[in-house]
């Protein structure tokens, strides 16, 4: 059965004002967005917000999910909310200025309907509805969509979200644990349920920490995250446009092409260097607001066809004086880089554990060239790229063969 998503949106924080808990923010977007987008990644294609007023904020939250691709309904009231679920859809409940990690989202997900997501009775989870002896709500259940049509046929004047709670464990829900196990300590990863803007503090500086996520090559993985140290935190709880930073490092990869053909070797190196963290802080943000950098592959290629440009021009340039064998050594580079990316692409495709820590990359060979740019040596630095990609794609061809040896040993075994 297809999985839709019932979020409920009505609730303001408890400061007194008339904030929506689904408009907090959090990690340069709303409380809403990642809602959303962690039950879009859960498996869910159809989502419906129940609301009773739209302010502004919720507004903005919803079109900038639609323009993402993102299935959104918005429902403002009850019988509204249950037409717009098939009964044949399973429905993820996610209560009001609830959030978990994509972990709980997705075991949830994964379950039979009817199921419950809970928390222990424990000191620091009061916020949580009790609805046992010893488990409290995580704010997160599944029910199907004719059990849901039917509750709103019959709800009267009692709550929806807590009538829907009651309805599914009188069902005999499964009771599922939000923290895995029924340990006594809190997981990192615990839910919760926003009351206050202070309440998603620590789960904000946690989406932030966890975005410093797996990249291929030594200085995306390596030189990269100690640069975005320095200030990623207060970029990523700003409205920094994640596509706008990519488009940025491409204009600067570009510009690096007229200065290394009028003999600019090193202003060239300098906006080369530049891009590659730019479009990596681009990457990160997308990940922190659990949404993909739009055209995310073209931005990657434009701005390393880019270097690639700015390379041969620096061969052009070194032929000046008749050696031209600089230029195709230029472009002996960039076609093996080309080969490499596909071949690499090609052992994930085989065995996704394919790790190749020191493989050649774009932005390798550029960071490669800074000792060669000081020691003013710009032919020993395209030599020695030279070697490396050629090196790099040796060991990935291997990697390859060894994947589709070790497919066919376990195809006859």
């Amino acid at each position: 059965m297809a999985l839709a998503a019932l979020i409920f949106a009505s609730q303001t924080i408890d400061d007194g004002s008339d904030m929506l808990r689904a408009c907090l923010p959090l990690a340069g977007a709303t409380l809403l967005e990642h809602q959303v987008r962690r039950a879009v990644r859960a498996g869910a294609t159809h989502i419906v917000v129940l609301v009773e007023r739209l302010p502004a904020p919720l507004i903005g939250a919803v079109d900038r999910l639609r323009r993402s691709g993102t299935r959104v309904d918005i429902a403002r009231g009850v019988p509204d909310a249950a037409d717009r679920i098939h009964p044949d859809e399973t429905v993820l409940i996610v209560a009001d200025g609830c959030i978990a990690g994509a972990e709980v989202f997705n075991r949830l997900a994964a379950s039979s309907p009817p199921a419950v997501m809970t928390l222990p009775d424990l000191p620091g989870l009061e916020d949580f509805e009790l609805i046992g002896a010893q488990h409290r709500w995580a704010g997160l259940s599944l029910i199907d969509g004719a059990r849901l049509q039917a509750t709103a046929a019959q709800l009267g004047e009692w709550d929806f979200e807590l009538t829907l709670l009651r309805r599914t464990l009188a069902d005999e829900a499964a009771i599922l644990s939000a923290f895995g196990t029924s340990g006594e300590t809190l997981p990192s990863e615990r839910p919760v349920v926003a009351r206050h803007a202070s309440d998603l503090a620590t789960l904000e500086q946690r989406i932030i920490a966890g975005s410093a996520g797996f990249r291929d090559g030594w200085v995306a993985r390596y030189i990269f995250p100690l640069i975005e140290k320095i200030g990623f935190t207060r970029l990523a709880r700003g409205p920094a446009d994640p596509w706008r930073l990519g488009g940025a490092s491409i204009m600067l990869a570009v510009g690096a092409i007229p200065l290394a053909a009028m003999g600019g070797f090193w202003p060239a190196l300098v906006l080369l260097v530049a891009s590659g963290p730019l479009a990596s802080v681009a990457r990160r943000l997308a990940d922190v607001r659990m949404t993909r950098l739009r055209h995310e592959q073209r931005l990657s290629r434009a701005r390393l066809s880019a270097a690639g440009a700015a390379l041969i021009a620096l061969g052009i340039r070194r032929g000046d004086d008749g050696q031209w064998g600089w230029a195709l050594l230029a472009v002996l580079i960039v076609g093996v880089m080309v080969a490499l990316a596909s071949e690499w692409r090609t052992a994930h495709r085989l065995d996704n554990r394919t790790d190749m820590p020191f493989m050649a990359t774009g932005d390798g060979l550029i960071w490669m060239f800074i000792p060669f740019a000081f020691a003013a040596s710009w032919g020993a630095g395209m030599m020695a790229a030279a070697v490396y990609a050629v090196t790099s794609f040796v060991v990935a061809q291997r990697l390859v063969h060894d994947a589709i040896a070790a497919k066919m040993r376990a195809g006859t075994g």
